[in-house]
């Protein structure tokens, strides 16, 4: 199907858009991933999903920089079906690969072409080889993607020991969330120290010791 330069130009836009999301995310393409997969797709409106899309197409091709003018053939925007589905996918692919040592994650590789080019000049020393992919589903590429982005970049890619969500691990950071890391605080606490917080807290409250339990024995 023809495409308008008009139309064309707006979806180069909109890609190189998504490209910059995922760019300026604090932590990089990780930081982004990481947030995409724990985000609620309940609560996507139709305009968030599309973005969503673009930022995964931008993760799966290498990213669309500024000085692209066109001159290659653009993805089409992802369906809400797809997006969905590719979230819930990396999400159980990160939780597998981070809480088991040494457990084998299969990575998708339907369509995935793979060839070897040379890039220095012909006769030239020293010869420079590189490597291509060539995917057939944006599905393949997000996942090769963040297959490789995990290789380069993954050494602070942990799994909460609370809630055992991944996160990345800057500095002194052990746990996802400020709730998760009081959590941990809290489950290591002395059972006396707990003992005298929670009379603090229901003394606070205007609260009496046991009455919750009372009540559903009640029930």
């Amino acid at each position: 199907m023809a495409v308008s330069k008009d139309d064309y130009a707006q979806r180069l836009r909109d890609l190189k858009a998504g490209t910059k999301i995922i760019m300026d995310t604090n932590g990089g393409r990780l930081g982004w991933l990481l947030g995409f997969i724990a985000e609620d797709p309940e609560k996507w409106h139709s305009t968030e999903l599309a973005v969503r899309g673009d930022c995964l197409h931008a993760l799966g091709r290498g990213g669309f920089p500024d000085n692209l003018v066109g001159g290659i053939n653009l993805p089409e925007p992802m369906k809400a079906t797809e997006v969905a589905a590719l979230q819930k996918e990396l999400r159980a692919m990160l939780r597998a690969l981070l809480g088991e040592t040494l457990r084998i994650v299969p990575i998708p590789t339907q369509g995935l072409t793979v060839a070897l080019i040379l890039l220095s000049g012909v006769g030239e020393k020293p010869a420079l080889f590189g490597v291509t992919y060539g995917h057939v589903t944006a599905r393949t590429a997000v996942f090769q993607a963040v297959k490789d982005l995990i290789l380069r970049e993954g050494d602070r890619l942990l799994a909460c020991p609370v809630c055992s969500n991944p996160f990345l691990a800057f500095g002194r950071r052990k746990h996802c969330s400020r709730e998760c890391t009081n959590r941990a605080v809290w489950q290591n606490y002395p059972e006396k120290k707990k003992q005298r917080a929670r009379k603090r807290q229901y003394a606070k409250h205007g609260w009496t010791l046991g009455a919750r339990s009372k009540r559903k024995a009640k029930k």
